[in-house]
């Protein structure tokens, strides 16, 4: 197999955006396979979510989740959301602990 002379698209902008920005925060989304690495601050900050699940997928984000490029573009039918590019990432449906659950950890980590 030949290697490609160009890199992705996708691979050209995380370059292109990321370029002299250190990485400053670390993160994962919920109790859920994704990962947030979070480059730069404030409003300079970028976030690169990676989805460790399925067949898995990297977004690019800007400071306020705006997907700036993104690996596979795909739609979330049963949610009704679409991970392209110029969509907000979907940081609300990300599975969350709910407090019975979190009762129960918490309980069960209590016990000898």
């Amino acid at each position: 197999m030949a290697k490609q002379m160009m890199p992705s698209a996708f691979s050209a902008k995380c370059r292109k955006v990321m370029k002299n920005k250190r990485l400053t925060h670390i993160q994962q989304i919920g109790c859920d396979r994704i990962v947030d690495l979070q480059f730069g601050s404030e409003e300079m900050a970028h976030h690169l979510i990676i989805e460790l699940y399925d067949k898995g997928n990297i977004c690019l984000c800007n400071n306020e989740y705006v997907i700036t490029a993104v690996l596979r573009t795909r739609q979330d039918n049963k949610e009704d959301i679409r991970y392209a590019v110029g969509h907000f990432y979907p940081l609300e449906i990300c599975q969350k602990l709910s407090e019975p659950v979190i009762e129960f950890i918490l309980k069960r980590s209590e016990q000898p």
